[in-house]
């Protein structure tokens, strides 16, 4: 069956409704009514905000699948919820196909879908042959990293003493765990232009000069 030829029977559809409402049952209807039809199930896009409402789209369409196929009276309970006569060897045929193809369904979270949509057009978008969109553990762990680098230089280590006056405080590392964070915040608002438009003196600073920024830092703490 075409695309053309699916929605002229299935025309397209909006579901409002809040949560506990029956959306996932709605939905598992439109797409078991689908497979019915003789729709292949990978070119069916079943999507939802979390990965928790992916898997319950996905074990209601094959428990309700399977139990049709294993039983004549639940399967024709099926039709009449389905508006859509499905005895039970179809439904067994249906479950065949869909379990033969599970690798291929396209049952997922909206942010994953435009993941895979995005690495296929990765050249027309300007994005790197290989990359992946990192998630908030990730995120935590490279920050956690890049502050660990940059404080492995002792003029840095020098610098946090005399800002802590010697002592050992969390305080500081949680400042400086928050400077990075906003700094990251501001460079994604502006993007790597203006940052690369700065130019890199490459000369460090006289014993005199550091002096005289860390006076003026310790006035501010």
């Amino acid at each position: 069956m075409t695309s053309l030829e699916t929605t002229s029977i299935f025309p397209n559809q909006i579901i409002r409704a809040s949560a506990g409402t029956g959306k996932t049952f709605r939905l598992s209807n439109r797409y078991l009514r689908l497979l019915a039809s003789g729709a292949e199930c990978q070119t069916i896009l079943a999507t939802t905000f979390t990965k928790k409402g992916a898997g319950e789209i996905l074990d209601r369409i094959v428990e309700r699948l399977s139990s049709a196929a294993l039983d004549a009276n639940l399967a024709k309970k099926l039709s009449d919820e389905l508006e859509w006569k499905l005895p039970q060897a179809r439904a067994a045929d249906v479950l065949h196909g869909l379990l033969k193809n599970i690798h291929r369904l396209e049952v997922s979270t909206l942010d994953s879908f435009f993941n895979r949509v995005a690495k296929v057009f990765s050249l027309e978008l300007g994005l790197p042959p290989v990359w992946e969109i990192v998630d908030i553990q990730q995120m935590n762990r490279l920050h956690q990293r890049a502050i660990e680098t940059v404080l492995r230089d002792e003029s840095v280590i020098s610098l946090l003493h005399m800002i802590s006056k010697g002592t050992v405080d969390r305080r500081v590392a949680s400042l400086v765990s928050d400077l990075v964070q906003s700094l990251y915040e501001t460079y994604r608002e502006s993007g790597p232009v203006p940052w690369d438009a700065l130019k890199q003196t490459g000369k460090l600073l006289t014993e005199a000069e550091l002096e005289s920024v860390l006076l003026q830092i310790e006035a501010f703490v």
